[in-house]
């Protein structure tokens, strides 16, 4: 199965369906599953960006946790991405949260997922830049 390691919090957000929408600087052409794997260190910025906004703290409020309480290092469960659309397309159909959790400025692609399982508890394993591949331990394909 592909995988994705993203930064903490955007990982679980983006997992758990509080954020729609994964922003990049590229186009990205996969459709299908990947799973979602949180990177293992969070980022100072991190820290900055959920102190400045306070959207994040309702969302973590909303999963019953704190930014700190983040798991990292772990696959987190698995979305479906069904649509990969330029920014300036979907900034005007997006709620303000939405718009508080990703980069839609000018140039960059939004990618629309569905979450298709939250695993009960994390899968510990390294991750990797980029698509990559990997092994669900619990048998699954």
């Amino acid at each position: 199965m592909k995988a994705w390691s993203l930064w903490q919090p955007w990982a679980t957000l983006w997992v758990s369906g509080l954020k729609q929408y994964e922003t990049r600087g590229h186009r990205l052409s996969y459709r299908g599953l990947v799973a979602v794997h949180a990177t293992a260190t969070l980022r100072p910025e991190a820290r900055e960006v959920v102190a400045e906004y306070p959207e994040f703290e309702t969302a973590f409020d909303d999963l019953g946790t704190t930014l700190l309480d983040l798991p990292l290092g772990a696959v987190l469960g698995i979305v479906r991405i069904v649509d990969c659309e330029p920014t300036e397309a979907v900034i005007d159909r997006i709620s303000d949260r939405e718009a508080t959790f990703g980069n839609y400025g000018p140039g960059r692609w939004a990618y629309r997922a569905e979450t298709v399982e939250i695993f009960p508890e994390p899968i510990p394993c390294k991750g990797a830049q980029g698509l990559w591949e990997w092994r669900d331990p619990r048998g699954n394909e």
